[in-house]
Formats: C-alpha cells, sequence, structure tokens
C-alpha cells in the first residue's frame, strides 16, 4: 500500500481485518495521507480471532480537504471533497462473500441504495470502489454475469452509474483475483455517467511479493482540475509540503534558498491597511518560502513500524523477491505447469503463513499486557475536591517590575516591536521541529537572511497595529500520542493531544512573552517546583518529605495531594 500511494490520491482498502484498536496502523502508511476506517462489527474485541474480518477504509492526500461522511453500516465508508466548483463523493465497500446468505447481500445492497439516494439528491458526483464479490458481465476476461450482479447493475442503473473496469479499456492482468478456486473479476470501480469524459486510463495492478492478498489493485486514472486562490490555499499549505532534510543541506543549497527568497519577497508590496492587506502579506510570504526551497533535498517518511518482524521473516521475504524476479522474467506465466509460477506461489504462501504467526504472537504478548495493568478511579476523589476548590476570578490586572500595576494591555505593547528583538528571538530557534499547518519550519525561518526578517518586522507590528490575528495562526495540527506504560491505546484518556502550530504565531508570541516578562514582575510561589529554573523533582521530593516529618513530630495531621506529577517535570 505504500507504493501505490506514491501514485494515487485516493485508495479504497476492503477487508483490511483490522480491530478497532488497530485502525491506527492506517496512519502510519504515508505522513502525506489521512484515513478513515470502519471494522467490522462481527469483531468482538473479547474474543478475539487470529485476525479480524471485513472492514473497510479510505486513505487520502490531506491536499484535497476531504470531508469525513456518516453514511451506512459497518460495511461502507464515504468522504466528500470539492474541486472545480464541484462535489466529489468517494465510497469504499466490501460485500458480504460468495459463500454468505443472499439476505445479507440484499441488505448490503439496501444500505447502499439509501446512501446513494441520498448522496443523488444533492447533484453530488459519486465514485465507489471495493470489493462486491459479484460477478459482472466483462468482454474482457470472458467473465460471465450471476445473479448478485444483475441485481447490483440493476440498482446502479437506477443512479445512472457505470463499472470503470468493464465499461472502458483497462490494462494489466485480466483478473483481479487469483486463487487456487479459481480467477475471477469482482473488484470493481464504479462511477457518475458524468465522470467518463475525465476518466483517463484503467489498469489492474501487477503481481507484487508484498501484496499477501489474493486480489489485485484497481486503478484507474480521473483528471479533475482545481482552482485554489490565496486565501483558500492558506490552511492547505502543510498538504503540499515536504519534509526538508536541513541537516543533509550544504551551504550552496542554502545560500541558493536564501538568494531565491530575498529576490521574491523583495518585490512585495509592504502597505498594509486593513485585516484582509494582513493575511495577503502572510500568504505571500509562505507562498515565497514555499517556492525557493524546491533547491532542498526532501528526507524520506519513515516507514510503519513492524514489532513482529524478524530475520526469518527477512530471510522468507528475499527469496520470495527472487522468486518473483524470475517469474517476471519468463514472462508472468500462470499454472502449476509452470515451475517458475509454482515455487514463487510457495514461497509467498510460506512468507504468508510465518508473517501472520508472527503478528498473533506480538498481538497475544500485547494483550497479556494489557490485561495485567490495572487502573485507579479517580472520578469519587476529583469530585470531593472540585465542590471544596473556591472558584477563581479573572483578572487582567498586571504588576510591573517597579510595583505598577497595569490593567491596559496597550502598555505592553506601547512601543512598536523592533529588528532586534525579532533577530534575538530567531537566533534562539531550534531545530528539528515539526511544522505547523502552514508546513513552514524554524529552519525555513533561521537561514532565509536578514530580509524575511524585516518582512516580518513589518507583518507583526501591522498585527498590534490593527488588533488583528491572521486566521492561519490559529489553527493547529492535534495528534494524539499514547501516554505509555499501563495506559490502553484504544481509550480516548489514555492519550495525550500535542498541538503543532504556526511557525510565525510562534513567533510573535516569544515576542510577547519577552516583554511581559521584561515589564512585568512575575512571583510565584516560594515553594513552587514546576517551571522554574533550577528546581526539579527530587528538590520538591525534599520539601515533601521534611514538611512530612515535622508535622508528624508536631502530632499534627498531614493532608498530601498528588496531581500527574510526572507531567510537571522534565525526566
Amino acid at each position: 500500500m505504500q507504493k501505490l500511494l506514491e501514485s494515487v490520491d485516493v485508495l479504497a482498502i476492503s477487508e483490511h481485518w483490522l480491530y478497532a484498536d488497530e485502525l491506527t496502523i492506517l496512519d502510519n502508511l504515508h505522513n502525506d495521507f489521512l484515513y478513515y476506517a470502519k471494522t467490522s462489527e462481527q469483531n468482538n474485541m473479547n474474543t478475539r480471532w487470529k485476525r479480524g474480518q471485513g472492514g473497510v477504509a479510505i486513505v487520502w492526500k490531506k491536499h484535497l480537504k476531504a470531508q469525513r461522511l456518516l453514511l451506512g453500516n459497518d460495511r461502507i465508508v464515504a468522504i466528500k471533497f470539492r474541486m472545480n466548483n464541484q462535489n466529489y463523493v468517494f465510497c469504499s465497500i466490501y460485500f458480504p462473500s460468495t459463500n454468505s446468505n443472499l439476505a445479507d447481500f440484499i441488505d448490503t445492497l439496501t444500505c447502499l441504495n439509501a446512501v446513494c439516494t441520498q448522496l443523488s439528491y444533492r447533484e453530488e458526483q459519486i465514485i465507489i470502489a471495493g470489493d462486491f464479490n459479484v460477478h459482472v458481465s466483462d468482454p474482457r476476461s470472458g467473465q460471465r454475469e450471476n445473479n448478485r450482479g444483475k441485481l447490483l447493475l440493476e440498482m446502479f442503473a437506477e443512479f445512472d452509474m457505470f463499472p470503470v473496469n468493464v465499461d472502458m479499456p483497462c490494462m494489466g492482468p485480466l483478473f483481479t483475483y487469483y486463487s487456487s478456486c479459481g480467477n475471477s473479476v469482482v473488484d470493481y470501480i464504479f462511477a457518475s455517467k458524468n465522470i467518463e469524459r475525465i476518466v483517463k486510463c484503467v489498469k489492474v495492478g501487477d503481481e507484487h511479493p508484498c501484496n499477501l492478498s489474493y486480489h489485485l489493485p484497481l486503478i484507474a486514472g480521473i483528471e479533475i482540475s482545481a482552482g485554489i486562490n490565496c486565501h483558500e490555499s492558506s490552511n492547505n499549505l502543510e498538504n503540499e509540503y515536504e519534509r526538508i532534510a536541513w541537516r543533509k543541506c550544504a551551504s550552496e543549497q542554502v545560500l541558493e534558498y536564501q538568494r531565491r527568497l530575498n529576490d521574491t519577497i523583495i518585490t512585495m508590496d509592504d502597505t498594509l491597511y486593513t485585516s484582509d492587506d494582513v493575511e495577503n502579506y502572510y500568504c505571500l510570504i509562505c507562498r515565497s518560502i514555499k517556492s525557493s526551497d524546491k533547491c532542498l533535498p526532501r528526507a524520506k517518511y519513515k516507514k510503519s513500524i513492524k514489532p513482529y518482524w524478524n530475520n526469518e521473516l527477512k530471510r522468507l521475504k528475499t527469496a520470495c523477491m527472487e522468486l518473483h524476479k524470475k517469474w517476471t522474467s519468463e514472462g508472468r506465466p500462470r499454472g502449476e505447469q509452470y515451475e517458475s509460477f509454482r515455487l514463487y506461489k510457495d514461497a509467498k504462501r510460506l512468507f504468508r503463513k510465518e508473517q501472520r504467526k508472527m503478528v498473533r504472537k506480538t498481538e497475544e504478548n500485547d494483550f497479556k499486557e494489557l490485561s495485567e495493568a490495572s487502573e485507579i478511579d479517580h472520578i469519587r476523589f476529583w469530585k470531593y475536591v472540585n465542590r471544596r476548590r473556591k472558584k477563581k476570578r479573572s483578572t487582567n490586572v498586571l504588576t510591573t517590575n517597579d510595583g505598577r500595576t497595569i490593567s491596559n494591555p496597550e502598555e505592553i505593547a506601547d512601543d512598536p516591536i523592533t529588528l532586534k528583538e525579532i533577530e534575538d528571538v530567531l537566533t534562539e530557534l531550534p531545530n528539528n521541529k515539526a511544522p505547523g499547518d502552514d508546513g513552514i519550519t524554524y529552519e525555513h525561518i533561521k537561514y532565509s537572511g536578514d530580509i524575511l526578517a524585516a518582512k516580518l518586522l513589518i507583518l507583526y507590528n501591522k498585527i498590534i497595529e490593527l488588533e488583528y490575528i491572521p486566521r492561519q495562526f490559529k489553527l493547529g495540527i492535534k495528534i494524539p500520542i499514547p501516554k505509555g506504560g499501563k495506559s490502553c491505546a484504544s481509550k480516548f484518556d489514555d492519550h495525550r493531544g500535542i498541538t503543532l502550530l504556526c511557525t510565525f504565531n510562534k513567533i510573535f508570541e516569544r515576542l510577547v512573552l519577552n516583554r511581559l516578562q521584561n515589564k512585568i514582575r512575575c512571583r510565584p510561589h516560594p515553594l513552587q517546583g514546576a517551571y522554574q529554573a533550577e528546581r526539579d523533582a527530587l528538590t520538591t521530593s525534599f520539601v515533601i518529605d521534611e514538611s512530612t516529618k515535622h508535622c508528624c513530630e508536631e502530632n499534627d495531621k498531614v493532608f498530601a495531594c498528588y496531581v500527574d506529577v510526572s507531567k510537571a517535570f522534565d525526566k
């Protein structure tokens, strides 16, 4: 799938076999893609099989800005995106297998009919892909239509939809499903008739050693143009961004990046009167940076971690790859009478069996650790604490170093930001930090030269003068990070949210914070250890221990409240 994602924008996955707590695997396929997945209702977490059943998913590129749709049942997932002033809905579906009874097939068909009816009222272009487990008459492979295929075509005819890989020229292997029981075409892409004119190519993907499924990928190229203006693309900048390998940048490449950026932004109009001018000014800076960094080397994304992988699997995969090359060099003959085909299939079957064995063993070890974990219920404790806690009253009054109180925010920003303040902040920026929604990193700004710093000076002073924060400054990418230890990765409360903010916004906040620290007298409690210089957990532990012993000597009661102390200190 990772190889497929290098050449597609949307990927439909049928029968992924994942449980609900395993769906995050899809998030590790590629950094530039998002996913929407459902697991089968038959997957019982308490009575897990060696593997899950069913399940559907869609993986799409972030730049599509797709919206997840709550449609259908556990066999249908759908997303919607807008391009060229037209809404497109992409669905991934998995029909019951031919071994299931007809009633299950009719239920899924009825659900799909309801989804298509709902979408057709909105005049949206529909694309549905997946494993339909039916036979549609296909002149290319000589396949005949069965009863389920006839029912499916009658339903799609009501919505003026057609099977793309049957009605249009299709390249590649004749079938999409190869097994010892027989070969057939059961995977289809159905689309609205209006899309037929923009379908450029259809093909069935070739056999690959890493493909452990009996199905081959079905690919359709649909040409959709998209016009994006400055405001619409401001929160789309990160989606087009490729991570840059700053550590591998040579000095000549950095100088070339500076030259390109300076040549671009030096011609920008620095006259800003309204909030729209601020938005456009910020957008132009971002676009100039992104267009100038094309000369810098890109970093490859890290592939998903496979904890079950070992040397035996590596050896089996290598042997499978070698036999696949031999089979390909002989023209990809199919049939047990061909030795190259037979040896390749045996090696692939052995690799698949060993891989599933190791995955199952790894999962069993993980669940054993989870079952031994115990959690403490803090609900009753916090109810009591919150009842006795005094409500705080917010105040905007600040105290300066000379004892004077400040209630007017304009007194903090009475003087314009200077170029020296910006340069001081830029020199302290760290490296190798993840960008925000705009895709701009600290290195982009640190290595940009003096001209960008001057442009930022104009931008930040206008933000203060107009009292307007650009919309992009308010956006962030929130990533849930498992807490680890004995926490359960499938529970929402056992994740810690990390928000990636806009780089320009963080620089602006640092400028404001420096002024606050210079003007305002911060008076923390003398016993406070968190967020204080030269204070650590050990010092706080000594204070607690000494206080407890003193109370015991005086025969006083001791009340201790521990509130997630590990979050307040660096380990």
